[in-house]
């Protein structure tokens, strides 16, 4: 592997330069599909290697299933005649007309950025999903594959009716972010540019990894695979780091990001089961320091050190004033480094 080179003039004053050797093995491991990751420099070969230590997001646990799969939930074009396409139609009564969610409906950290996709009528949706779960649960490939049939029959554990995390499809590389996501409120639908994580486990598995696919350094080996859509392909095969859970990173990444998602009382039932209050960080400093904090944690919870870090901020985003960020996330950093 040489480059990559962005200029005629870097290419031909380093195409000479000593090649990365990879064995053919390793490289397979990273994405199923053998795909060539997109490395900022040599030099991020390391780092990236340190991140596929860890097991792919949708790898099945130990009890067997798979904790963490990615989910679409209803199709803009296949599933159209079910639309009500008046933008203002989920202001009008909540109880019977919900949003209906594309990839602007959320951000980082935002989950609803008032842009709706369209609307549905919610009675006839709800019908709607848990026909079509009842369907997908008989492929032994379906996320729904082998829940218990009294749940199956009961529409209060449509995704739909709880809080969730979704991520949005169109994406690229080059962007400011590539993997935006958010933990988005009960009674929304999801069009396919709006997916999001069936979590098979507890709210706490939940929050945790909500934390980490959040934070700057899992978005760094997202965009080494993404070119304008965060397939689940790669989203599935994106690493996460699976410590135990009394380890002590793992809470805090769970506390924050739980703090972080629960916004207002639509989140009261999820904060609850978390066991964070709600509406705690709502002032931008606060915020600021514990998605600084996040970024931190991860790191060490992926066995990185602070040059990786500084590497992983320097090649990031073409052009970005870093510099503050990256402060504040060594800061938090050298803080858990003296601890564990």
């Amino acid at each position: 592997l040489r480059g990559p080179f962005h200029s005629l003039a870097e290419y031909e004053r380093e195409r000479e330069g000593s090649a990365v050797e990879i064995p053919t093995d390793e490289f397979e491991s990273w994405s199923p599909h053998a795909a060539l990751p997109s490395l900022p420099t040599s030099e991020s070969l390391g780092v990236f290697r340190k991140l596929y230590e860890h097991p792919p997001l949708a790898v099945a646990d130990h009890t067997g299933r798979t904790r963490y799969r990615g989910h679409c939930e209803l199709h803009a074009w296949r599933d159209k005649d079910r639309f009500l396409l008046d933008e203002g139609a989920s202001a009008k009564n909540e109880s019977f007309i919900w949003p209906v969610y594309k990839g602007k409906s959320f951000n980082l950290w935002n989950p609803d950025t008032g842009t709706y996709y369209a609307s549905v009528e919610s009675q006839s949706i709800v019908d709607h999903l848990l026909r079509k779960r009842f369907r997908q649960s008989k492929n032994g490939k379906s996320v729904f594959h082998g829940l218990p049939e009294a749940l199956m029959a009961n529409p209060e554990t449509l995704m739909c009716n709880t809080a969730r995390i979704a991520i949005r499809l169109v994406t690229r590389a080059t962007d400011t972010r590539t993997v935006r996501c958010a933990l988005i409120p009960p009674h929304r639908v999801c069009q396919h540019g709006a997916q999001y994580i069936v979590c098979r486990g507890t709210v706490h598995d939940e929050a945790y990894l909500l934390g980490i696919i959040s934070s700057i350094p899992f978005d760094w080996c997202a965009r080494r695979f993404v070119d304008k859509n965060l397939t689940f392909t790669i989203l599935n095969s994106l690493p996460v780091p699976r410590p135990s859970r009394s380890s002590p990173l793992r809470r805090r990444i769970v506390e924050l990001a739980g703090r972080l998602a629960a916004h207002d009382k639509r989140f009261g039932d999820w904060a609850t089961e978390v066991g964070v209050p709600i509406g705690s960080l709502r002032g931008e400093p606060d915020r600021a320091d514990a998605i600084h904090e996040i970024d931190a944690v991860v790191a060490h919870l992926y066995g990185l050190n602070a040059d990786d870090l500084v590497h992983i901020f320097e090649t990031f985003h073409r052009g970005w004033n870093y510099g503050p960020r990256l402060e504040a996330v060594l800061g938090h950093f050298r803080a858990w480094e003296a601890e564990t």
